[in-house]
């Protein structure tokens, strides 16, 4: 998650977005697995496991780009570097999800089923490029059950290098 003037920056914008679209509002992440199952416990412990062999990376937004997917429906980019992808591939064997599709970082701006017109119109209001940046020193884990509205931090992960 980003922090400071980067997360202030984001959320209002999500926050303006999800009510003038009237979707979901979400605090602003880039999320690096997915749809993780199982006990708590056991989630927290490889967590743990996972923030103790990453190492402290940045993050740099390039360009809005959208798909036709809910929860990528409208987002920011993430440059691919060597880091997050490495961060990801960690996560993957951990979490046992080798096989897992593609990951393409990003951070979401709106959920939804929207028209790529519609998307588009955002884009123009908005603008495409963000030249933003945000140094990672931490995992935070979300349990993510039922609507955005509900999901909730269970936990931060400081990152020990």
């Amino acid at each position: 998650m980003p922090t400071g003037e980067v997360y202030e920056k984001l959320n209002s914008l999500i926050s303006q977005l999800s009510e003038k679209y009237n979707a979901p509002y979400f605090e602003p992440h880039i999320t690096l697995i997915s749809e993780i199952l199982g006990l708590e416990k056991e989630i927290v412990s490889k967590t743990d496991q996972l923030a103790s062999v990453v190492q402290p990376y940045r993050i740099e937004f390039s360009r809005v780009e959208y798909l036709d997917e809910y929860f990528k429906c409208l987002f920011i980019r993430v440059k691919e570097t060597d880091a997050i992808m490495r961060a990801n591939q960690k996560a993957r064997k951990i979490f046992g999800r080798e096989t897992d599709s593609q990951y393409i970082p990003h951070l979401s701006l709106v959920y939804g089923d929207f028209s790529p017109q519609t998307k588009k119109e955002i884009i123009r209001e908005i603008g495409r490029e963000f030249n933003l940046g945000f140094d990672v020193d931490r995992i935070h884990l979300f349990s993510t059950n039922g609507k955005p509205e509900v999901w909730h931090r269970v936990k931060e992960f400081p990152l020990i290098f």
